[in-house]
């Protein structure tokens, strides 16, 4: 697993819902204590719309493919 290989505690798998509960899913594993995600279509616009911050290329295209979650 690239993770363990990375020396990066963690896990990678897919988690499965419903575009329109994008939101909802990101915050909840925000209080999970998730500490970022990869998203993937059809998710990305809707990404980059709950990003605090981004970063010029997401800006200039319009979607994100990670969001890294802060304290702040």
């Amino acid at each position: 697993h690239w993770l363990k290989q990375s020396g990066i505690a963690g896990r990678y798998g897919l988690l499965d819902f419903e575009p329109e509960h994008f939101e909802r899913e990101i915050r909840a594993l925000v209080e999970q204590g998730y500490q970022g995600v990869n998203v993937t279509v059809p998710f990305k616009e809707a990404a980059l719309a709950l990003a605090d911050e981004a970063d010029a290329t997401a800006r200039r295209i319009g979607a994100a493919n990670t969001l890294v979650f802060s304290d702040g």
